[in-house]
Formats: structure tokens, sequence, C-alpha cells
């Protein structure tokens, strides 16, 4: 019975003894760490690093999206780079695409087109035979396009009915196969018919 008692005894013995060391352990973690971070509460837990973290602020305003004719310059200029080489300084093995904004304005205005808005690639002079062929073409203007510009899906009723192939005198031109288009009186809208969207428009 007394071989029983003490052993019962010495196992309440080391317990007592862990439960003071560990909370000699907390206490001298705690100790620890409020000396070198005087924002720690050992009470809580809680860290005060003694600044307010940033917030963004909510007024900040977002990147300007590129005019059609800066995102067109820029296109131009890209695709001049891709047969000339870079022709500037920048990141070793960075090419035209994935040269950093602050080495390539051409990729910064770039950046701020949206992806639907991508330029088409036509030159200036085929844009202006598109414009002048469309108009001299007999289709007749849509009347239904008060909000269209890129990016928009045409109405229904304008796609079934007011959309047209283009004049086959702008066959040489290959990227507008497999587009349409829809004319007004003052803008012609090139259209992806699949789907309706208005990938570009070429104004007077």
């Amino acid at each position: 019975m007394a071989y029983y008692h003490s052993k019962a005894s010495l196992a309440v013995t080391l317990a007592t003894g862990a439960g003071f060391i560990l909370l000699a352990s907390a206490a001298f973690a705690a100790d620890a760490v409020s000396s070198t971070d005087p924002g720690f509460d050992p009470a809580t837990g809680q860290i005060n690093r003694g600044f307010d973290p940033e917030v963004p602020s909510s007024s900040a305003l977002p990147p300007q999206i590129s005019s059609p004719a800066e995102a067109r310059a820029a296109f131009s200029a890209s695709e001049s780079m891709a047969s000339t080489g870079l022709g500037g300084t920048g990141p070793i093995g960075a090419t035209r695409q994935t040269m950093p904004e602050q080495f390539s304005k051409t990729n910064e205005t770039l950046d701020r087109v949206p992806l639907m808005a991508s330029p088409l690639g036509l030159s200036d002079q085929q844009r202006q035979r598109v414009y002048q062929a469309v108009m001299a073409d007999k289709s007749a203007a849509a009347t239904d396009t008060g909000g269209l510009a890129r990016t928009s899906v045409l109405p229904t009723e304008v796609a079934l009915k007011e959309t047209n192939d283009f004049p086959s005198s702008l066959g040489d031109i290959a990227r507008l196969h497999g587009l349409k288009y829809v004319k007004t009186k003052d803008k012609v809208f090139l259209v992806i018919p699949n789907n309706r969207i208005v990938i570009d428009e070429i104004p007077d």
C-alpha cells in the first residue's frame, strides 16, 4: 500500500513540476518577446506594430484606357519592333511582349487597352480604303446604332438585317477576312459575325 502511495505522490510531484516548467517557459517567452517588441501584449497575445497599416485610397483612379488612336500607334510600333528588333535597353532576355512598362512606352500604352478593344492592325491607308469603299457601297445605313462603339454587341435586329460583307475591292486586306461591317451615315463598324461584337470603328 505504501508502495502505491509513493508512486502516486511521485506522479503528482512530476506533474506539478512539469506545470511549473511550462508556466515559467511561457512567462520567459512573453518577457523575451515583450523586450524585443514593445508592442506585444502578453495578456492577449496581440502585437501592436506601432503604426496603422496602409489602406489603398478609395479615391485612387485606375489607369486611363488608351484611346483608339494611341492603341493603333502603339500596335504599329510593336509590329515594327517585331521586324526590326527592340533597338533599346531593358532586362536581359526581354522580348517586345515582355519588356516592362518602364522601358517600353509602347507596352505601357498597350497594357491600358482592354482585350476586346485590341487594335485590328489596319494601317491608316487601309482604314481610309475601307471607309471609302463601304460608303460607296449601295447597302443602306443601319438605324439602331446610337450606342455602338468598340466592344459593343450588335442588337439582334441589326446583326440579322444590317450587317454586310465587305466589297470585293477590299479582298486583298487579310485582316478583314471573316469580318462584316455595319455602316451609319458617318461611321463604319467592323464586326465579328459569330458573336456580334464590334472590334473596330472607322469614323469619317
